[in-house]
């Protein structure tokens, strides 16, 4: 398997069906295209180390793939910084609560003590986690639509 096959075979391993079939194939056209240019300009065929240059430059596989993907992103990259501050409030408010609680509730024992606060503390993030991502995602199906001329839809 070339570089090129392998590269283009990663790129419709993240887009199933026939989408992913059509995107392979429009990589792989490109792709020629770009590394038939580059041969022509040097004048000669290019080295493995220049194809996988030339690969790497292109793109991360992954990233290829979603320009090709119609489904939306969970949060969109505008509200991004706004939902790692939330997330960070979040994480830092459970685990501030969870040690106030564990210095301030009288326990038998200290082992009993530091179960319960790190079950606590488990549970905490997952569920802080857990609103801030859908807050987040409902703000983005709610206002990311208006900008591109559809209407929003409800959460």
């Amino acid at each position: 398997m070339t570089p090129l096959d392998d590269y283009v075979r990663r790129v419709k391993f993240w887009l199933p069906g026939v989408r992913g079939r059509m995107a392979a194939e429009d990589v792989r056209a490109t792709l020629e295209d770009l590394l038939a240019e580059r041969e022509r300009r040097i004048g000669r065929p290019l080295e493995p180390a220049e194809v996988a240059d030339e690969l790497r430059a292109f793109g991360r596989p992954e990233v290829i793939a979603s320009r090709y993907s119609t489904m939306r992103p969970l949060i969109d990259a505008g509200l991004m910084p706004a939902y790692a501050r939330v997330l960070g409030v979040a994480v830092a408010g459970v685990l501030a609560a969870q040690l106030v609680l564990a210095l301030g509730a009288p326990a038998p024992e200290t082992g009993e003590t530091i179960v319960r606060t790190g079950g606590r503390i488990v549970t905490g993030l997952l569920w802080s986690f857990t609103s801030v991502t859908v807050a987040f995602a409902c703000l983005t199906r709610l206002y990311t639509p208006a900008r591109s001329g559809a209407g929003g839809a409800a959460c």
